[in-house]
Protein backbone atom coordinates (compact mmCIF):
# COMPACT_ATOMS: atom_id res chain seq x y z
CA UNK A 1 0.00 0.00 0.00
CA UNK A 2 1.24 3.47 -0.88
CA UNK A 3 1.14 5.96 1.98
CA UNK A 4 -0.14 9.50 1.59
CA UNK A 5 2.69 12.05 1.83
CA UNK A 6 2.37 14.84 4.41
CA UNK A 7 5.16 17.43 4.67
CA UNK A 8 5.07 19.71 7.70
CA UNK A 9 5.45 23.45 7.16
CA UNK A 10 8.79 23.43 8.99
CA UNK A 11 10.08 20.60 6.81
CA UNK A 12 8.91 22.36 3.64
CA UNK A 13 10.71 25.54 4.73
CA UNK A 14 13.89 23.54 5.41
CA UNK A 15 13.65 21.82 2.02
CA UNK A 16 13.17 25.15 0.25
CA UNK A 17 16.11 26.69 2.11
CA UNK A 18 18.40 23.75 1.29
CA UNK A 19 17.27 23.75 -2.35
CA UNK A 20 18.01 27.48 -2.75
CA UNK A 21 21.40 27.16 -1.06
CA UNK A 22 22.36 24.16 -3.17
CA UNK A 23 21.23 25.85 -6.39
CA UNK A 24 23.36 28.91 -5.63
CA UNK A 25 26.49 27.09 -4.44
CA UNK A 26 26.65 23.80 -6.35
CA UNK A 27 26.76 24.80 -10.01
CA UNK A 28 27.64 21.33 -11.33
CA UNK A 29 24.41 19.83 -10.01
CA UNK A 30 22.18 22.76 -9.06
CA UNK A 31 18.99 20.68 -8.90
CA UNK A 32 20.39 17.83 -6.80
CA UNK A 33 18.37 18.58 -3.64
CA UNK A 34 15.12 19.02 -5.54
CA UNK A 35 15.68 15.80 -7.48
CA UNK A 36 16.76 13.77 -4.46
CA UNK A 37 13.86 14.97 -2.31
CA UNK A 38 11.42 13.94 -5.03
CA UNK A 39 13.15 10.56 -5.43
CA UNK A 40 13.17 9.98 -1.67
CA UNK A 41 9.50 10.88 -1.27
CA UNK A 42 8.52 8.45 -4.02
CA UNK A 43 10.59 5.70 -2.43
CA UNK A 44 9.53 6.33 1.17
CA UNK A 45 5.77 6.31 0.56
CA UNK A 46 6.20 2.85 -0.98
CA UNK A 47 8.79 1.48 1.47
CA UNK A 48 8.80 3.54 4.66
CA UNK A 49 10.80 0.96 6.60
CA UNK A 50 13.99 1.63 4.66
CA UNK A 51 14.91 4.62 6.81
CA UNK A 52 17.00 4.13 9.93
CA UNK A 53 15.23 4.47 13.28
CA UNK A 54 16.27 7.69 15.02
CA UNK A 55 15.65 8.04 18.74
CA UNK A 56 13.54 11.09 19.57
CA UNK A 57 11.41 11.42 22.71
CA UNK A 58 8.91 13.71 20.96
CA UNK A 59 8.29 11.57 17.87
CA UNK A 60 7.93 7.82 18.42
CA UNK A 61 9.02 5.79 15.42
CA UNK A 62 11.01 8.64 13.88
CA UNK A 63 13.23 7.53 11.02
CA UNK A 64 15.80 9.23 8.83
CA UNK A 65 16.80 8.72 5.25
CA UNK A 66 19.94 10.20 3.65
CA UNK A 67 19.55 12.06 0.36
CA UNK A 68 22.04 10.65 -2.13
CA UNK A 69 24.96 12.95 -2.95
CA UNK A 70 24.08 15.50 -0.27
CA UNK A 71 24.67 15.94 3.48
CA UNK A 72 20.90 16.04 4.08
CA UNK A 73 18.62 13.65 5.92
CA UNK A 74 14.85 13.51 5.71
CA UNK A 75 13.29 12.81 9.11
CA UNK A 76 9.88 11.18 8.97
CA UNK A 77 7.40 8.93 10.71
CA UNK A 78 4.43 6.83 9.68
CA UNK A 79 0.94 7.60 10.93
CA UNK A 80 -0.72 4.21 10.56
CA UNK A 81 -4.17 5.52 11.52
CA UNK A 82 -4.15 8.03 8.67
CA UNK A 83 -2.08 5.81 6.36
CA UNK A 84 0.38 8.62 5.83
CA UNK A 85 4.10 9.30 5.87
CA UNK A 86 4.78 12.52 7.77
CA UNK A 87 7.97 14.38 6.90
CA UNK A 88 9.03 16.32 9.99
CA UNK A 89 12.38 17.82 8.93
CA UNK A 90 15.22 18.06 6.47
CA UNK A 91 18.48 18.36 8.36
CA UNK A 92 22.11 18.56 7.35
CA UNK A 93 24.57 16.07 8.77
CA UNK A 94 27.05 18.96 8.82
CA UNK A 95 25.14 21.06 11.38
CA UNK A 96 26.66 21.13 14.84
CA UNK A 97 23.48 21.62 16.83
CA UNK A 98 21.00 18.82 17.40
CA UNK A 99 17.80 18.18 15.52
CA UNK A 100 14.83 19.73 17.26
CA UNK A 101 11.42 18.31 16.38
Amino acid sequence: MTLRLVVTLDAQDQINEADIWWFEHRRRMPNRVEEEVARAFALLVESPGIGVLYSNKNVPGLRRYRLHGTPYYIYYSVDSDKESLVVAALWSAMRNEGLSI
